[in-house]
């Protein structure tokens, strides 16, 4: 038994042990907080990222392996070069390589601008022919959520 003072004074009383309370920790609200909340974080491997490429990786690597998908690489000319092409994303299938672009609503809406891109196709697909297959455009509105990024994925 241990002795402690009560006070200043000489008189001392017993101490009586008790064990530590359990801490409680607050419950969530529903069993999975983010289950409804997308988590998109505005990049991809560590470059910036619209959320409609942000959904197009995440079903490219869902279907093909995360080694296998490059977020945009350089394929032709030098990288902010006149002249360079960047595709969304590059994916490794073995014999030959596929071009994937999210069209978003603002970069792809004017017919210059879709010509633009029809043209851009057109010099990927015959400087590396047989390498690549013909360019794969996914409008920004087929992926809109990650189901609707991973059924537009699936279809293709």
């Amino acid at each position: 038994m241990v002795v402690k003072p009560l006070s200043k004074s000489s008189k001392l009383s017993t101490y009586k042990w008790q064990p530590p309370r359990a801490v409680e920790r607050p419950r969530p609200l529903r069993e999975d907080p983010l289950q409804d909340i997308e988590a998109l974080r505005g990049e991809v491997r560590g470059q910036p990222a619209t959320d409609i490429e942000e959904r197009l990786y995440y079903s490219l690597v869902k279907k093909y392996g995360s080694n296998k998908v490059d977020f945009q690489p350089t394929v032709i000319g030098t990288r902010n070069i006149i002249g360079e092409i960047r595709p969304d994303f590059v994916v490794d299938e073995g014999m030959v390589l596929s071009v994937w672009y999210a069209d978003g609503e603002y970069a792809h809406k004017s017919a210059e601008q879709k010509e633009r891109d029809s043209m851009q196709d057109e010099i990927l697909f015959h400087r590396m022919q047989g390498a690549v297959e013909f360019p794969i455009r996914i409008p920004g509105d087929d992926l809109q959520t990650q189901e609707d990024a991973d059924k537009a994925v699936e279809e293709v």
